[in-house]
């Protein structure tokens, strides 16, 4: 407290009132009987362990490695998981197979005839179905679509007499011209 910053206003008699203060309101401590009151609350060293025997052994040895044995089996799990199934996920997939139709691959030669677009009735028997288009000479080359409609090819000198018997017939829903695809 004797050193004194130059910057900084002084106020000797403050610090000595302070100083007085603490020395008034803190007694005075001998160090050495401090420890000793200390020591005394201390309760007393544990004596010293003789050797354990060997079922403490064991059972301390077990106590820390079982834990680390799961652990490590584990670990080893997951690794050959990781090593078996990383080839199979990684590579690159495999081009899917072409989708070919039941009814084998779709004609790649123009329409030889007219095509027509038909919605048959929901109560419609197969049978009466193949009966009509056998008297049409006509033949479903696609459907049903995602409406429920079927194109049949009919000889293009027919076209319009099938037409006109298709929409005329309690088996079909609607007929028209099929769009040129």
């Amino acid at each position: 407290m004797d050193e004194h910053d130059a910057r900084l206003p002084r106020d000797d008699a403050l610090a000595h009132r302070l100083r007085q203060h603490w020395d008034a309101a803190t007694p005075r401590v001998d160090q050495r009987e401090a420890w000793r009151r200390l020591q005394a609350q201390l309760p007393p060293a544990p004596a010293a362990r003789k050797r354990p025997r060997l079922a403490e052994r064991l059972a301390e040895w077990r106590s820390w490695w079982l834990p680390t044995l799961s652990f490590a089996s584990g670990a080893a799990c997951a690794a050959l998981a990781l090593a078996l199934l990383a080839p199979m996920t990684l590579s690159p997939a495999r081009a899917p197979a072409a989708f070919e139709p039941l009814a084998g691959p779709a004609a790649t030669t123009p329409a030889a005839g007219t095509r027509l677009a038909v919605a048959f009735a929901a109560d419609a028997r197969l049978a009466d179905i193949n009966t009509l288009l056998l008297q049409l000479q006509a033949s479903v080359v696609q459907g049903p679509s995602a409406l429920g409609l079927y194109t049949l090819e009919v000889a293009p000198d027919m076209a319009e007499q099938a037409l006109q018997r298709l929409q005329s017939s309690p088996l079909v829903d609607s007929a028209t011209l099929a769009p040129a695809s």
